[in-house]
This record gives structure tokens, sequence and C-alpha cells, in this order.
């Protein structure tokens, strides 16, 4: 960014973009994401491998989160599959353009690329969604170790440790001892090449450990998933412990825990709220939980309970079953429950670049960072029909399909050939968007249909003062004007040409709707 405010001019050979009336935000960061990782790196659930993987909550169903698809006999790594820290996801990253292009009609211009398989899983990367090759994308080659409570599955014959940890404390047990092991690795090595080798047994050579020396000595943090509200606690029990640098990706119940959590630890926010429970049938309905009952109201709130407990918040649209349709409206929920705008747009700019080390250069407009913007046609935040419209990753643009869309809303003036004498001279076409309008003429309004540059208008017999029947009229965009052809009731054939006079004015948008009294009590069981 060269430079921000009222007034600029533009250099002579730079192309100008009018996006009067739009919003214009910094670029989005997405702060969990499996973009661009191979299938063995991908996983839906941090607990109970061996059996069908418990997705986060509102997830649905997933794949089995099995062990890291590694043998552990190969090269000096950990004896336990599960414990693959050295793994650098910079190196396996798969080009996956569909996948950036997703996450760019989000908003998203950065993405924390996140292996999700394992207890020690690998090093995460951030890269920048533009086009070109990794080798110019990748923002951060490192930036943080994600861990989990993974435990479950059958070894087999040719990997008898792959079953290891079977339960939740078997799991605990590796991490903590690994850890252990990491400290003492650490230890040992610098023990011998500051001797030289001279009277001291050469260690062993384990890459696993050598990656965890930046962990326990607190410079590179851990992302800790979290299954459940219990797992906050077993986490920072286990930062507490080694003197780790935690962020925590949440597991959607994590108001339920907020007593837990200390001060200052960032906590990245899945948006994946539960299905509405069906309630119709009454032997139905008797057979849901309290517990079930209460988290579906109270999940919208978690992102608003966890700021007012100044937590730092970054949102994620990572556990969404269709991110394209939900992602928005969710944000949008959660700040009607209770999270304000500015604290949303903060979780999806400011925050994020803080906890991933790039604040030098993302999260706001400011002269001297990165050209990443993205441009919406209202309030991405409050209005449910504002649209991202245009974006820019590291000064490319990318238009979406709105942007280019003709926005036909306004006063014309038509020219008939073939019709009724009465025929309107003028229509006003209005709308909340460029693809939902009316079309209106002597008081009396027609349905309009959009399909790209193409307008089907089915006119009422009023508009050609006729006494019954319906007028079909189609048209189409021709350098800035409309034109096209109809049919009157009677089947005769008429054309027409209409030329903007005038250009819409906004109307008001519709009032934010208000959320509905929460009935759930956090502060008592199950939900407290």
């Amino acid at each position: 960014i060269e430079a921000v405010g009222a007034g600029l001019t533009a250099p002579a050979d730079a192309r100008v973009w009018d996006v009067k009336g739009r919003t214009i935000y910094a670029g989005f960061i997405e702060s969990e994401s499996s973009l661009f990782l191979p299938a063995a790196w991908k996983s839906g659930s941090t607990r109970d491998a061996g059996s069908p993987a418990t997705p986060l909550p509102g997830a649905g169903p997933a794949a089995p989160a099995a062990a890291p698809a590694a043998d552990p006999a190969a090269g000096a790594r950990a004896w336990n599959s599960r414990v693959t820290p050295e793994r650098l996801a910079h190196r396996a990253l798969v080009a996956d353009d569909a996948g950036a292009a997703a996450l760019r009609r989000l908003g998203f211009a950065v993405a924390h690329v996140v292996p999700a398989r394992g207890i020690f899983r690998g090093r995460t990367a951030l890269v920048s969604l533009g086009r070109g090759g990794f080798n110019t994308t990748v923002l951060r080659d490192v930036v943080a170790q994600p861990l989990a409570f993974e435990h479950g599955g059958g070894g087999g014959s040719a990997n008898p440790n792959a079953g290891y940890p079977v339960s939740l404390m078997g799991a605990t047990a590796l991490l903590r001892q690994t850890l252990l092991d990491a400290r003492w690795y650490a230890d040992v090595q610098e023990k011998y090449h500051g001797h030289r080798g001279a009277s001291v047994p050469r260690p062993e050579t384990n890459d696993a450990l050598a990656s965890l020396d930046p962990v326990v000595r607190g410079d590179q943090p851990v992302w800790f998933a979290l299954d459940d509200e219990l797992d906050l606690g077993r986490a920072v029990r286990v930062a507490d412990e080694f003197k780790l640098k935690l962020v925590v990706r949440g597991s959607g119940y994590d108001y339920r825990a907020l007593r837990a959590l200390p001060e200052g630890v960032p906590v990245i926010v899945p948006l994946n709220f539960p299905e509405a429970p069906d309630v119709e049938n009454a032997d139905q309905a008797a057979d849901i939980s309290l517990d079930k009952l209460q988290h579906w109201e109270l999940a919208p709130t978690n992102p608003a309970r966890l700021a007012a407990a100044k937590a730092p918040i970054a949102l994620t649209s990572a556990g969404l079953r269709r991110p394209e349709t939900e992602f928005w409206p969710r944000v949008r929920t959660a700040v009607q429950r209770g999270l304000s705008a500015e604290a949303a747009l903060a979780a999806l700019t400011v925050t994020p670049a803080e906890i991933l080390g790039v604040s030098r250069t993302h999260g706001t407009i400011t002269v001297g960072k990165a050209a990443s913007l993205v441009v919406a046609s209202g309030d991405l935040f409050k209005a449910e029909d504002a649209e991202i419209q245009l974006m820019w990753v590291d000064g490319e643009p990318f238009e979406s399909e709105s942007w280019r869309r003709f926005d036909a809303r306004g006063t014309w003036t038509i020219a008939w050939d073939s019709a009724p004498e009465k025929s309107p001279a003028e229509i006003k076409l209005t709308g909340r968007t460029s693809t939902r309008l009316r079309a209106t003429a002597g008081g009396t309004d027609a349905t309009v249909r959009v399909e790209g540059e193409s307008y089907t208008l089915l006119a009422p017999p009023k508009w050609f003062g006729l006494e019954r029947g319906t007028t079909r009229l189609a048209g189409r965009v021709d350098n800035g004007e409309l034109t096209g052809t109809g049919e009157l009731p009677d089947g005769r054939a008429l054309r027409w040409r209409a030329k903007r006079t005038a250009a819409a004015v906004d109307s008001p948008r519709p009032a934010a709707k208000k959320a509905e009294p929460i009935v759930a009590r956090r502060d008592a069981y199950p939900a407290g």
C-alpha cells in the first residue's frame, strides 16, 4: 500500500477502480485451514482415531483420523507414529486453485495451514492466497506446532506402535513424556557439542525431539486443538507445566470453561454452531437432552463470551460443512448474539495477524502493509444482503461475479416498437441488490428475474392498458442500455429499448434482526 487517504492523486499509469458506496476492509486472515495439504495430513477429528471420527459440533460426519502416514522406523524419528513434530507443512504444500478461490470468495487473503493428524502434528505455515508458486506465496514457513489429545485405533502387524495410545490418559502421558524428552535432548546435545565430544557419550539423533527445542524454550507457540470443554483445562495444565506459549483452537463449548482460560491466551473460534434440534415430534423432543438444548442456544454466544472475558479471539471457517454459504451468516449470528461488529472485524484481521506473527505486514489498511483488500457492497457484519465484490491479494485484483454483474437499478425511459399505444414511457427498477429487482410503471409493480445480464419481466395488463393477461418481456444489456423483445397476451410480438435517465436512490436497509432472549443459563449445570 503506497498511500491511504481522501483526495489522493493516482499515478498516471494506475488503474482506477470506482468503489463509491462500498465498504473496504483489510484482507481477512483464515486462522486455521487444511488448504494445500495432502490427504494424509488432513483429518476430521482430534480424538478417538480408530473409531468413526467425532467432528467438531455441527461439522457433520468426518473421516477417521488415523495416525500420520509415516514409518516410524524410517529416519531419525520418534518411536510413535503420532509424534511427528519434525514435519513441515510448507514442504508438503500441494496446489489447490479451486480451494484458494473458495477462501478468496469469503474475503480471505491469507490462510494458516495446520496439519491435523497425530498428537504432535508438524509445524504449520502461513500462505498468501494470491496466484503464483509457493516460493512466492509462503509468508512464514513455520508458525506453530499443533498438538492434540488424539488416541485410539489399531496398529496392525506392520506397525504395532501405531495403535498407541488407545486412551486419553495414554495420549496425555505420551504428550508429556515427549516434551520431557525434548528438554532432555536439548540439554544432552548442548553438553555434547559444548565438550566437542570429549568425555561425553555421543547422544542419539532424533529429528522429532530436535524440532521441539523452540517449543520447550517457549519461542514457538503450540496450537492446541480442543474437542470439548474439559480439553481446555488439560491443555492449560500441560502448557503451565512446560512453560509453553499456548494458543487454543476452541471446541465451540469454550463458554462453559472460561474460568480455566488463562488471561491473554488466544482462542481460535470455530463457527460450527449446532443445528436446531428437531422438536416437532413429541416423542423425539422428549429424547433431546437438556445439555443439547442448552448448547444449541448458547453456542452462538461463544465468541461474545470469549471476547467479554478479554481473550484474544480469531474466527475461522474450519469445521463448517458448507463454508461458502455458512460462514458469513454465522459471523452475523455471532454479532446478533453479543459480539460487537468491531470485535468481529478484529477477529478476522488485527488479532489473527498478531497471533500469527504478521501484524507488521497484514491486518490493517496502512501504508507499507500488503495490498490485500476486501471490497463489499455493504457492512458484512450486519447487513444480510452484503456481498464481497472485489478482492486484492498482494496487489493482485480478483473480481467476483457480483462485481461484473450489471446493476440495472434506476429510472429508464423506454422506446417501443409494435406495442400498444398505452405502453409505459418510463419504468423504475428498484431492489435491495442488483439481483433482487422490482419494476414499477404507473404505480404498478412487475416481477423481474435476473440471470447474469439477462432480464425477464412479467408485466401486468395495466402496463399496456389491457384488461387481462401477462406480457412477457426479455432483455439484455447492450452497451449500458437494455434492449429486448416481448410477447403480448394475444401472441403479438414487440420490441423495446430502454435508456437509463437516473441512477437508483438507495433505499434504507431494514433494521437488523434482534436476537431472541436467551433462556438457557450458562452458570447452571450442565452448561456451567
